[in-house]
């Protein structure tokens, strides 16, 4: 399957009503982290660990599981449409 995104490639995605902006970067020479922003803050990094399972790069002040289950499928979608 191809990638959607590309290194560096700007996209956005709708989770709970809210709009974040997402940044994909490169790792190994493929598109697998993903800056995730919202009002010009950046929030944390996205990783595609193996498909369908994400987690976040460094560690956050309690994150929700789900929410970070819901912007990673946000991103698969996005990236399959």
């Amino acid at each position: 399957m191809h990638d959607k995104y590309s290194d560096k490639s700007q996209f956005q995605i709708n989770v709970n009503g809210k709009t974040y902006k997402v940044t994909a970067y490169a790792n190994e020479g493929r598109a697998s982290n993903f800056k995730i922003e919202t009002d010009c803050e950046y929030l944390f990094t996205l990783c595609n660990i193996e498909k369908g399972k994400w987690q976040v790069e460094k560690d956050v002040t309690m994150l929700d599981e789900s929410l970070i289950e819901q912007m990673g499928r946000a991103i698969e979608e996005y990236n399959a449409s």
